[in-house]
């Protein structure tokens, strides 16, 4: 394909995994939190925390492991590439997209009254305060999801996906137990 001004053609996603093994990994990265990694990449392995640190160059892929799942983590991008040549963030791997959450996932949970649960997770400041405007979000066993509605106490918790936060506890509305209804 021919590159127009805006730069050259992106590679393919599903491509990336090809052309690092193309380079003999050089200039690649994978990250996994599940210790799954391609054979032959030994020495090209990095935490997420090292992802935030690590000085990337113009041209370098990272490349997060499909299925995992990484919680209370961010990441800050602290190199660039150039218009010419990018800084790729994808995936390698079969299954699942992999997904940066930063969430605390609440579990056990213990029915107060009615249809209210409150986890006993310890949540350290109410999702709600959090300078981004965080959201509290729910995930069905099925894989669906969505964003909770918050209320300022359990007495307005009345439908599926309501949520109060109090003393470091998410309470929420639900028709059984949530460990069971969501993952």
């Amino acid at each position: 394909a021919d590159a127009d001004a805006d730069g050259p053609d992106p590679i393919e996603v599903e491509d990336y995994e090809a052309v690092c093994a193309d380079r003999g990994h050089a200039s690649c990265y994978y990250v996994s939190n599940t210790g799954r990694y391609p054979a032959g990449t030994e020495g090209h392995h990095l935490t997420i925390g090292e992802v935030s640190t690590h000085p990337f160059a113009p041209g370098d892929i990272i490349l997060f492991a499909r299925d995992d799942v990484w919680r209370q983590e961010v990441i800050t991008v602290s190199s660039s590439g150039t218009a010419s040549d990018y800084i790729v963030y994808s995936a390698y791997g079969t299954g699942e997209n992999p997904r940066l959450l930063g969430s605390i996932q609440a579990t056990g949970w213990t029915n107060t009254s009615g249809n209210i649960w409150q986890s006993s997770t310890t949540i350290p400041e109410n999702p709600i305060d959090i300078y981004y405007g965080a959201q509290v979000f729910f995930e069905r066993s099925d894989g669906s999801a969505f964003f909770g509605h918050n209320e300022s106490s359990t007495s307005g918790l009345d439908r599926e996906g309501d949520w109060a936060f109090s003393g470091n506890q998410i309470s929420i509305y639900a028709t059984s137990d949530p460990g069971t209804l969501y993952q």
